[in-house]
């Protein structure tokens, strides 16, 4: 009988052990997916010219766009977004100043991506435009990215 005691009790510990572990996790995830960026509008693939601009809308939660703060230390809950083209260097979500693949930034909900300006440069053909969370410091957060396909004639 003691036996069967302890082992239910240490069940009980353990399974509470393991909620406790279930319940932090999804409050990770659930912050997590609280960052998010989409592109609202162009939506779909769209033909622009080689120094053309792609006007972009997008809906940022979970931290405000901060213009005045961009290069400046990083302040959970604040920043802006990066515009990358056909890749997001995994090393962005950890350093700062990554270039490959960086086409800009922005902190505003209206912006345009300007092919002629851009810092990545563009050739004819179909590419990936990426829009991703950036703390001030430009280190990217690990929030998922938003992107749209546009062809380059």
């Amino acid at each position: 009988m003691k036996r069967t005691l302890i082992g239910a009790g240490l069940a009980a510990v353990l399974a509470g052990g393991s909620l406790a572990i279930t319940t932090s996790t999804h409050a990770a995830r659930q912050q997590a997916a609280a960052l998010s960026i989409q592109i609202t509008t162009p939506r779909g693939p769209l033909s622009v010219g080689m120094n053309g601009k792609i006007p972009v809308n997008v809906k940022v939660s979970g931290i405000k766009l901060d213009p005045k703060a961009i290069g400046k230390a990083a302040k959970p809950g604040r920043g802006h977004y990066h515009f990358y083209v056909d890749c997001i260097p995994g090393d962005a979500y950890s350093k700062a100043d990554i270039k490959t693949c960086y086409a800009g930034a922005s902190a505003t909900s209206v912006a345009s991506f300007d092919l002629a300006t851009s810092a990545v440069k563009i050739k004819p053909g179909t590419h990936v435009l990426l829009v991703a969370l950036a703390n001030n410091n430009h280190v990217l957060y690990k929030a998922p990215a938003s992107a749209i396909v546009f062809t380059v004639h």
